[in-house]
């Protein structure tokens, strides 16, 4: 978790590159959204003191992206479920809740 942790300080301080941001699911982390696959490629670099690149590995909702996230206690959104105004160049902030919200080890539906 503590790398997954490290991963999330590294996108606060550089941002989220274009090519990198997620087009459906979001890691939600302090009322902040972080692209799965690029959290995970991050922390592994922590993990492991090398790149993974995103290229290399599959996201998605039955992904080993999504489980290990959500074993680690970290919960998804399904960004297509709800309006969201996420920015593909920075963190954006949630100003609705959303109606889809993924958390280990269940789905929850929020109305």
């Amino acid at each position: 978790k503590q790398h997954v942790l490290r991963a999330i300080e590294e996108i606060n301080q550089n941002g989220i590159p274009d090519r990198l941001n997620s087009k459906q699911y979001y890691l939600v982390y302090n009322e902040q959204y972080y692209p799965p696959k690029l959290v995970i490629s991050y922390a592994y670099k922590y993990a492991y003191n090398q790149e993974l690149p995103t290229r290399e590995f599959k996201g998605g909702l039955k992904s080993q992206v999504h489980k290990k996230l959500l074993d680690l206690g970290f919960n998804i959104i399904d960004s297509t479920c709800s309006q969201l105004n996420i920015n593909a160049n920075a963190i954006a902030r949630n100003p609705n809740p959303s109606p889809c919200f993924f958390s280990s080890p269940q789905f929850i539906l929020i109305e």
